[in-house]
């Protein structure tokens, strides 16, 4: 397993990153349902539980220098990408795009901007401020709880997840009612760090079995029990989903550890997951530019991508090489708006 992981960087970690990020991109096509229903069981869960795995209470300062530093790093970019899709979506998709027919007014993004929740011109944005209240939340919790005992919280937070999904049906603010559930991953990843570190250093035929296995359970088990998306707080049977999300997890884990195995470290990938909220804010205004290229460059109806797996694999991925440029020339000419700010 040598190679796999490396002093600076957790190598299979980045190629987890960038493959989940590739399918939040999927997510966000019109691939057939039974993959997307697959891909939804992991691909939000990983990214909490991936903050959870790297946040470390005795590193961090006060409240006050924490919550700085998370506005920072996540609510600037969540301001600056909706200073820009808010614009295209008033001029643009209001009046010629997906969104001609629908009831929203002017404002209503607007409103939803401002409290942090899912708005429609740039819906990706709402993990960023998901993300935001989770850490926060959590940073009180392990602060006020001696590390040893942090595992008692985790039923605790369970239940708390579970009621919101039965009993909050609108969209709180800062996405509280996601929130409630993004918190279980997240405790996941910080109380059992060391174990799910020492799992991605067992043998590789291990990670084969567990991959294999755990993809064909995970495949029937989400058919089982549905659509799960974080966003609207749908879970299908939350008691089902939480198992079924562990097992989708180690599936990720183990397919990024065989890749990382396979493919050694490699400096694009390393780039690319230090800089996946540029794909996070903006892959969708840019699957809009591809679309259009689709249809008045290419000559071809949009309907190839219609519940076809290929087509918006290929799409996905180009969307994603599309924005490495833009991520060149953000980190060089203008790294605080996307939160980098040292």
């Amino acid at each position: 397993m040598s190679g796999i992981v490396r002093k600076e960087r957790i190598v299979w970690l980045d190629y987890l990153r960038v493959l989940t990020i590739y399918l939040v991109v999927v997510g966000h096509t019109p691939i057939c349902e039974d993959f997307n229903i697959f891909i939804y069981y992991f691909h939000m869960p990983f990214f909490f539980l991936c903050s959870g795995l790297m946040f470390d209470v005795e590193k961090e300062g006060g409240f006050a220098v924490f919550v700085k530093k998370k506005a920072l790093s996540l609510l600037v970019p969540f301001a600056t990408f909706h200073l820009i899709s808010y614009p295209f979506w008033l001029v643009f998709d209001r009046n010629y795009g997906a969104d001609a027919d629908s009831a929203y007014v002017w404002y209503e993004p607007l409103l939803d901007i401002f409290l942090g929740r899912f708005a429609i011109d740039d819906a990706p944005l709402w993990f960023l401020t998901a993300l935001f209240a989770t850490e926060i939340i959590y940073y009180v919790i392990a602060k006020n709880v001696d590390s040893k005992r942090l595992v008692f919280v985790l039923p605790f937070l369970i239940v708390l997840g579970y009621l919101s999904q039965e009993f909050v049906s609108v969209d709180l603010p800062f996405m509280l009612q996601t929130v409630a559930v993004a918190l279980i991953f997240y405790a996941v990843g910080h109380i059992f760090k060391e174990k799910i570190f020492r799992l991605s250093e067992k043998k590789i035929l291990w990670h084969l079995i567990s991959f294999v296995f755990c993809g064909v359970f995970l495949y029937l088990a989400s058919k089982y029990n549905g659509k799960v998306a974080m966003h609207i707080n749908q879970y299908g049977n939350f008691w089902l989903f939480l198992p079924f999300s562990i097992v989708a997890l180690l599936f990720a884990q183990s397919l990024s550890v065989l890749i990382a195995y396979a493919c050694q470290r490699r400096n694009w990938v390393e780039y690319i997951s230090r800089n996946l909220i540029v794909i996070v804010g903006l892959h969708m205004m840019v699957g809009k530019f591809i679309k259009l290229i689709t249809m008045y460059v290419l000559g071809l109806p949009l309907s190839i991508y219609q519940d076809a797996v290929f087509s918006n694999l290929i799409f996905s991925l180009l969307s994603i090489l599309l924005l490495v440029p833009v991520m060149i020339f953000v980190n060089r000419y203008c790294p605080k708006v996307i939160g980098k700010f040292r």
